[in-house]
């Protein structure tokens, strides 16, 4: 299905030939409105998506105050543009078997909701400006980044089945103007899924545009950890983007299943090759390694 007219959507209904349709939406440089607590449900089973795309020099395109319930894939296919424009609304997914969020063009969501126990699969980078609820599954990165914005929060608690799997080569980044905390709910899906968030809290320094960080996590021993015995087969890699002269508090969580010999002997370290740096010792109550960094690496 082709939409190549604008629509406005200002209750919750159903229009022919637009909403439901067995194989979804397909948005063919059409402007869509979808107002106050509209919903636009797009229903069917994993065939309903949407995809999005241009028709001569017109991108598709969405003003969305309202809420997109979708059981199927989204795919950005426009070759300019970004899907929303002047958007407070919420887009949830809902599938029975993993949606997948793709396309030829990255996606800024402003408000994502997983309610999918199948989760997500990324076929592109993807930024959520807003808040992400993470009610049920998890969102796989695998080569792919996921950006949280300034304000963005984690709604709901993650566990290892409502989180962010990092361990494909794709970063969790959340952007930062200033000092702060947050927690990344990271973990991995290398054989059994495993939850290991890290926090980073920043006490000093300073923040330029676009300034974030970015965690993802390797559910093995660091290829430079020479221990035989003592150690962690688990480590997390920390980028940064235009943040220079802090000081940040870095905090790991493992799980029992990475310790490899006496856990009370084990102290974290940050590789800064050619060598370690020695930071605090394992906390064998939380099962947590700490330190405070002014440089970022693999932990």
């Amino acid at each position: 299905m082709n939409i190549k007219r604008v629509f406005t959507i200002s209750v919750f209904l159903i229009l022919s030939g637009l909403v439901f349709a067995q194989k979804g939406v397909v948005n063919s440089g059409a402007k869509i409105i979808i107002t106050g607590n509209a919903i636009l449900d797009i229903a069917g089973g994993s065939e309903a998506g949407y995809t999005n795309k241009t028709s001569g020099s017109d991108h598709g395109r969405i003003d969305l105050d309202g809420k997109i319930i979708l059981e199927g894939d989204w795919a950005n296919n426009a070759t300019g543009g970004n899907v929303f424009i002047d958007t407070d609304g919420e887009v949830k997914f809902t599938g029975a078997s993993t949606q997948t969020i793709g396309g030829t063009r990255a996606t800024y969501f402003e408000k994502l909701t997983l309610d999918n126990s199948n989760g997500i699969s990324l076929g592109n980078d993807i930024t959520v400006f807003g808040n992400l609820w993470l009610i049920n599954g998890n969102i796989v990165l695998g080569s792919y980044n996921l950006t949280l914005g300034i304000y963005s929060n984690i709604i709901e608690t993650p566990s290892a089945s409502k989180m962010i799997i990092a361990s494909g080569g794709g970063e969790l980044r959340k952007r930062f103007s200033g000092t702060g905390s947050f927690t990344f709910p990271v973990g991995d899906n290398s054989g059994t899924i495993e939850y290991s968030p890290a926090k980073l809290n920043f006490s000093s320094g300073t923040f330029g545009g676009s300034a974030y960080a970015g965690i993802s996590l390797t559910d093995s021993k660091h290829t430079n950890n020479g221990s035989l015995t003592d150690y962690l087969s688990r480590y997390w890699s920390v980028t940064q983007n235009n943040i220079t002269g802090f000081s940040c508090t870095v905090t790991f969580e493992y799980l029992d299943t990475d310790i490899n010999g006496t856990e009370s002997n084990i102290y974290g370290g940050q590789w800064e090759s050619p060598n370690w740096i020695k930071h605090d010792p394992a906390n064998t109550t939380h099962n947590r390694i700490t330190g405070t960094v002014n440089t970022f690496s693999d932990f």
